[in-house]
């Protein structure tokens, strides 16, 4: 009984933990998410009940043993519909997979609950004495339509196989083989061990770290992904406005900061003679003169042909000289941008911008006049 009762509480522990960390870390509107905290769930209620059926057993009220026995028995019904239903979600990612798969698998499982209900309340599977748990002469028939149905899942996923990958189809296998292994050394027991839910604990702890981590990483790669170009501008590589508005709020009030304001000289009309794709060169070619002498992580695109540097931590000498540099360099290209720029701390940040924001367009008037 002390066997039994460790085991229980170790598969309870696998799940909690898996519940935990599913919990956490998935989108609440992914499906395979859903079946599989579902079938989490249903294993975690079954395990416990389970454990208390050892614990108690010949020591509560007949009603109480016979509960805690049949909710196992049926928990593993719900966990196979659940599983076909993972299986649809697995294969919908990849190509679109109707239910009625799964629906076949959940109905029969309804029925087989139904049957193993009526069976176990009249002697067939199990009785209670006295409180105490007493086999029936079909105890060894629980569990049969839910190996059909795994073996029905099993043909779907060998089938789909190239809808699931190596990783997935692995871990898709493994918790068809476990638990109905661990079946069979029960039945095989002398004595009453409890070898089923524990074994479907352990197999969807491998789904998990398989699988559902998979996703998660996958997950996190993606969110990632999405956050840098929600940063950054697709056609020059350089930070956005919302980066730019970022770091002005996030800015360190102690620190050196040079400003420099840009802005295109002639974008509109390249892009009303020529086309936008001579527009694109043009802005890249001054993108070009801006890396040559800045970070490019100093450098945003606030507009269509506005630019500004937030260049950080530079001493104002050497902020002037690559300013020089600069500007001679835009002058070389047929003066290429306007700019106008200031150089102070962070305190003073807006101020900053500002004037080299009036500077610049004083630069666009003179070239214009």
């Amino acid at each position: 009984m002390g066997g039994n009762l460790s085991t229980l509480g170790f598969a309870v522990a696998i799940l909690v933990l898996s519940l935990f960390a599913s919990g956490k870390q998935y989108d609440r509107g992914d499906a395979r998410r859903k079946t599989f905290l579902t079938s989490v769930c249903i294993c975690i209620v079954g395990n416990i009940c389970a454990f208390f059926s050892y614990v108690l057993d010949g020591k509560a009220p007949d009603l109480i043993i016979m509960i805690l026995n049949l909710v196992p028995i049926l928990t593993v019904d719900l966990i196979t519909a659940a599983f076909a239903y993972y299986i649809r979600a697995l294969i919908n990612e990849e190509m679109a997979f109707p239910y009625a798969y799964a629906n076949v698998v959940s109905i029969t499982c309804a029925i087989d609950m139904v049957i193993v209900t009526i069976m176990s309340l009249t002697g067939q599977v199990f009785t209670v004495q006295n409180g105490y748990y007493i086999p029936g002469p079909h105890e060894s028939m629980q569990g049969l339509v839910c190996l059909f149905c795994l073996v029905y899942l099993f043909v779907i996923v060998v089938v789909k196989r190239d809808c699931l990958g190596d990783q997935s189809l692995y871990a898709v296998v493994l918790i068809m083989v476990i638990p109905n292994l661990s079946t069979v050394f029960e039945r095989m027991s002398t004595v009453r061990v409890e070898y089923t839910l524990p074994s479907i604990a352990l197999a969807q702890l491998g789904l998990f770290l398989l699988v559902q981590n998979g996703v998660l990483e996958e997950s996190k790669v993606r969110e990632q992904l999405l956050a840098e170009m929600a940063m950054f501008d697709a056609l020059t590589g350089l930070q956005n406005r919302r980066a730019y508005d970022l770091q002005k709020n996030n800015m360190d009030p102690d620190m050196n900061v040079g400003v420099i304001f840009c802005d295109l000289n002639g974008l509109k009309a390249t892009n009303d003679m020529y086309g936008h794709e001579a527009g694109d060169k043009l802005i890249l070619e001054f993108v070009d003169v801006l890396r040559q002498n800045f970070r490019a992580n100093d450098m945003y695109r606030i507009g269509g042909d506005e630019f500004v540097l937030l260049v950080k931590t530079i001493e104002e000498p050497l902020f002037a000289a690559k300013v020089d540099r600069m500007y001679n360099e835009l002058s070389s290209r047929n003066n290429l941008a306007a700019m106008g720029f200031c150089y102070g701390k962070g305190a003073n940040l807006q101020e900053m911008i500002n004037k080299a924001e009036q500077d610049m367009y004083e630069d666009k008037r003179v070239f214009y006049a």
